[in-house]
């Protein structure tokens, strides 16, 4: 504070002080707390305030003045209140909870009463809420049910055979009124009906075994049968459908067979170049062929005649007709597999003695030449 401002107060202290009486304001006690200010029913919470009041004091001087000078020192006039948080319990309102399920009618016959309740719980009034507003018991008269009597019975279920039918009553003669009692017993009742017998078609049994082969020898049939009784059929039922017999193939031991000869074939061409020469036809003991101890064919299976392929060259040694013909029918009969060509038996078997090669080579070898065999040639002739 500046010089002159300080002088300034005190002269005026000073005037006051010796000029006369003297006011001064000080702070009273705080006031007790207000009510709370509230929301309700939106919010409990509000405000509450108190108050304080600034008090005067006469002070007497040592110098009587007519003049009155006030000296403040209380303060601003916001600190004369104070305002502070605050919760109120908001009034609520009473609500009705839910009605109680019918009591159970006071009579089992006829009309009687029953009765339901509710209570003023949701919610329940509180700080001062209003109570529920309507009743809080009911009261009405109540009737047990009742059966109306039986409906018609429905039709049979099949049209043959074992089925069922049907009928129903109603709990309506009464119906059970305000928790009066349903009726006891059942809606509906079941019965077995039975029209015609059902039509039952056939199906076939088991198949026999199988009888004796119809031959005693080579490959015959063997047949089985079954009958249509599983089940037979009944009441207009379809008979089996199918054959009632089974055929398989049996076979027994190989019949007796005697062989017999195939046909001729053609006539070989004639074996030799030139000069004198063979041909033959073969058959087969195939036609059939002899089998489980039958005969065998009796007869030649291969027949020669001479063939001529006309006059040899003058230069080449001409065969002997007499020789030629004893050497073929040697080879023949001979038991024999094959000769050397020096004509020894070499298979162990040859009883003749005969050599046709040999013979054949020494007869009717053309000259400076092994080969050709004027006439035969032998390799047509070694079996």
């Amino acid at each position: 504070m500046a010089s002159k401002e300080i002088a300034l107060v005190l002269f005026i202290f000073a005037v006051l002080h010796v000029a006369g009486a003297v006011t001064s304001y000080t702070w009273g006690k705080w006031g007790h707390w207000g009510s709370c200010d509230s929301n309700c029913p939106d919010s409990n919470d509000g405000t509450k305030t108190r108050t304080r009041t600034c008090s005067s004091h006469n002070r007497t001087g040592l110098h009587t003045t007519t003049h009155s000078v006030t000296y403040i020192h209380c303060g601003t006039s916001s600190q004369s209140q104070q305002n502070t948080h605050c919760n109120v319990s908001c009034p609520v309102n009473g609500g009705w909870g839910g009605w109680t399920s019918w009591s159970t009618c006071s009579v089992t016959t006829g009309t009687g009463s029953t009765e339901r309740y509710r209570s003023c719980n949701n919610p329940a009034p509180a700080h001062f809420g209003k109570d529920c507003t309507g009743i809080s018991q009911q009261h009405n008269p109540c009737t047990d049910g009742g059966w109306s009597t039986w409906s018609d019975w429905s039709g049979c279920s099949v049209t043959c055979g074992y089925g069922g039918r049907y009928r129903n009553r109603t709990c309506d003669s009464p119906a059970p009124l305000h928790g009066g009692r349903p009726c006891a017993g059942v809606d509906s009742d079941i019965d077995v009906c039975y029209d015609v017998a059902c039509p039952i078609d056939g199906g076939w049994g088991n198949f026999t075994s199988a009888g004796s082969c119809s031959v005693t020898c080579d490959v015959g049939v063997a047949y089985s049968t079954r009958k249509c009784d599983n089940p037979p059929p009944q009441f207009g039922g379809k008979e089996c459908e199918g054959s009632p017999a089974s055929f398989e193939k049996c076979e027994m031991p190989g019949c007796l067979r005697d062989g017999g000869w195939t046909g001729w074939s053609n006539l070989t061409s004639c074996n030799s170049i030139c000069g004198m020469g063979m041909q033959r036809t073969l058959r087969t003991c195939t036609a059939p062929a002899p089998a489980n101890g039958g005969r065998e064919c009796t007869g030649e299976s291969m027949l020669s005649r001479e063939c001529d392929n006309g006059p040899c060259p003058s230069d080449i040694k001409g065969c002997d007709g007499t020789l030629l013909m004893d050497a073929m029918r040697g080879a023949q009969s001979a038991d024999f597999n094959c000769y050397s060509t020096s004509g020894a038996d070499t298979s162990g078997s040859g009883s003749s003695g005969i050599d046709p090669k040999g013979m054949i080579s020494e007869m009717c070898l053309a000259p400076d030449s092994d080969a050709w065999i004027i006439g035969v040639q032998v390799s047509h002739f070694v079996y």
